[in-house]
């Protein structure tokens, strides 16, 4: 089971690293020759997840073996008689949550910076635009308030199904 995990892990990786490189060929082609320095950092950091990507894949069972990940794991089934549709929805706003934090934090922190060393120079260098900005500011605080109060949340959506089926 962890090995399944380990290598979709890994494939979602060298995927996503993949489609980043395909986004920055694509600026290399029609876009901008300006910021070449900032993009081959970029390509560096994707080449980088890539090999970490296809290592998960290959390397799964010895990362298992090596941090006994399987042990005490000696049934292969996974009970759920306990769980109701609230856990479930419980995990889904929780997943939700991370995601929105994950994938906005560090947007965020790079056009702050960003903005921060164009102020100190006195460029009027922008690459990212105020709407952007809010944007992922407002994803912030939407992942902040569902990573909080997941349970209330999952609590709310229960009740008005359930209260839309009678």
């Amino acid at each position: 089971m962890f090995t399944l995990f380990i290598k979709l892990t890994g494939f979602s990786t060298v995927l996503s690293s993949l489609l980043s490189l395909l986004n920055v060929g694509l600026v290399y082609l029609f876009g901008e020759q300006t910021y070449l320095k900032v993009m081959n950092i970029g390509v560096g950091q994707d080449l980088l997840f890539i090999f970490l990507g296809v290592l998960l894949m290959y390397y799964a069972d010895k990362l298992v073996s090596v941090f006994n990940l399987s042990k005490g794991f000696i049934d292969q089934t996974i009970a759920l008689e306990g769980i109701t549709s609230t856990d479930v929805v419980k995990i889904g706003v929780f997943i939700m949550g991370g995601y929105l934090l994950l994938d906005n934090i560090s947007f965020v922190i790079t056009a702050v910076i960003q903005r921060f060393s164009a102020s100190a120079s006195e460029s009027h260098i922008s690459i990212f635009t105020n709407y952007d900005l809010v944007k992922a500011g407002l994803n912030l605080v939407l992942a902040y308030l569902m990573l909080t109060n997941f349970s209330a949340i999952a609590k709310w959506f229960v009740q008005k199904g359930t209260e839309e089926k009678e």
